[in-house]
């Protein structure tokens, strides 16, 4: 019997064609196009155009396939180690001619703030050859969700536009097998190289708490201690912990404060994740307190609805999981800004305790290879990557608005390789934005759960959040009292 490793490579998932001749035990499912079998270059051509209504506005994934109509043979883009863009493109050539032009059509549909466009287009984009194009990459993505997610408990994919290919997560507990799976794709037509399989499991929420200390303002006297993102912090900005009255154990982390509403009419209040409202999908006045239920700061104000359930909810439920939340007593905030703490750290929990320092954020897209961190309750500073930009998938048991629990769909989350445990749900991805110093940054999106094994981190991006709230959201760093 072949066997392959936990992350299967094309060529290992090529040598399983041979093998699955001898397992039979899963028939491919029907087609897109209603019959069994290879799917056409028709069947692909319509793929890609439904891959690009159903695109979230403004996500990365919506901004490549609109590059790759404009461009011939555009394949995605990442950042290299130093922070440089690089294009992929079936047609290197071309693309080397034109980086300039397709850079400025890049920097164009992004959400980016100017300083960093300029430093992008300061520097020479690197161009790479690929071999699939990224309409044809959506389009065999979204041909495995059609066809093949439920009969092999596929729980998560992405277009990987690094590796060019498409990453499929596959339920290592549901005994699928890699035979049957790869005789299923090679029937649609999808190429052994296009896809990369790896053995994982549905995601887990990361809000809870294992408990807290008593809180306490931090004293200005000289030798004071300082408090713990889990302590009672004023003024408040994102990182801080935040307490529903009777969550019993369970915490999160506030986001971000922010501004939102109409011009001149304007609430202050914050974002964080919906699941820690205990209620995804609906507006059930959740209140929180900081750090704790008892000191009440807020009360949930916008929760968007759960998308595409049918006549009823039910697994095909899909969630954007934030949640705006209102100030709704007199409290010292810093809009748009995130506690730093003492001390990050890239493999393990970072520093917890708030020195006063902040930084001013600004709504951005996220690039694979993007430097970024998170501050939460739980785990502090930490550093990581972007691994992936809109990876799509299921997540573990969710309460409904029926206050059912069931299995939901998350689509289009930004993944990173942060460390992050319980009670750092709703934490603000960012990233600094350097002149010379880190004196701002850019916000990405909100925590939302993480791998089974913990080494992957799920956030919901800003492009995802801006589409699904109907209250226009601002960011605002000049220190208020509401």
């Amino acid at each position: 019997m072949t066997t392959c490793p936990r992350l299967i490579s094309a060529a290992c998932l090529a040598l399983l064609v041979a093998a699955s001749a001898c397992d039979n035990a899963v028939t491919p499912s029907p087609t897109a196009a209603g019959g069994t079998g290879e799917l056409t270059a028709a069947d692909f051509s319509a793929l890609a155009q439904t891959a690009r209504s159903e695109a979230i506005p403004g996500s990365v994934d919506d901004v490549f396939l609109q590059l790759a109509a404009r461009h011939d043979g555009f394949a995605g883009a990442y950042l290299d180690p130093d922070g440089g863009l690089v294009l992929l493109s079936t047609r290197p050539d071309e693309a080397r001619a034109a980086a300039g032009v397709i850079v400025d059509d890049l920097l164009g549909l992004v959400t980016l703030d100017e300083r960093s466009a300029q430093s992008y287009r300061d520097r020479e984009a690197t161009v790479e050859a690929a071999a699939f194009d990224f309409l044809e990459l959506a389009a065999f993505r979204l041909a495995v969700e059609q066809t093949l997610a439920e009969s092999f408990a596929v729980v998560s994919l992405d277009v990987d536009e690094r590796e060019n290919r498409v990453a499929v997560g596959v339920d290592e507990a549901a005994g699928v097998s890699l035979g049957a799976l790869s005789a299923a794709l090679g029937a649609l037509g999808i190429p052994a190289d296009a896809v990369t399989v790896e053995m994982t499991s549905a995601l887990e929420f990361v809000s809870g708490s294992p408990g807290i200390r008593p809180p306490f303002i931090a004293a200005t006297g000289q030798g004071s201690p300082l408090p713990l993102l889990s302590d009672l912090v004023r003024p408040i900005a994102g990182g801080v912990q935040i307490k529903t009255p009777d969550s019993g154990p369970n915490g999160c982390t506030l986001g971000v404060p922010v501004w939102h509403g109409s011009s001149g009419n304007q609430q202050l209040g914050f974002l964080t994740a919906s699941h820690c409202t205990v209620i995804v999908g609906y507006d059930n006045n959740a209140q929180f307190g900081q750090p704790v239920g008892s000191t009440l700061i807020s009360i949930e104000h916008e929760d968007p609805p759960l998308l595409n359930c049918g006549s009823s909810y039910s697994t095909n439920c899909e969630v954007t999981d934030a949640a705006l939340v209102d100030f709704t007593a007199q409290t010292q905030v810093r809009p748009g800004e995130v506690y730093l703490t003492n001390s990050s750290s890239s493999s393990g929990p970072g520093g917890r305790t708030v020195t006063g320092q902040s930084v001013p954020l600004s709504p951005a897209t996220a690039f694979v290879g993007q430097s970024v961190n998170k501050v939460g309750r739980t785990t502090g500073w930490t550093t990581g990557q972007v691994t992936g930009t809109c990876v799509s998938g299921q997540i573990g048991s969710l309460t409904h608005p029926d206050l059912v629990q069931r299995t939901t769909q998350y689509k289009c989350y930004t993944q990173t390789n942060l460390w992050v445990e319980v009670g750092d749900s709703g934490s603000a991805l960012f990233s600094f934005i350097y002149d010379p110093d880190p004196e701002t940054g850019r916000f990405h999106g909100i925590l939302s759960a993480r791998s089974p094994s913990g080494t992957s981190s799920y956030f919901v991006s800003w492009a995802a959040i801006d589409n699904a709230l109907t209250t226009n959201v601002s960011f605002n760093s000049q220190p208020i009292v509401n």
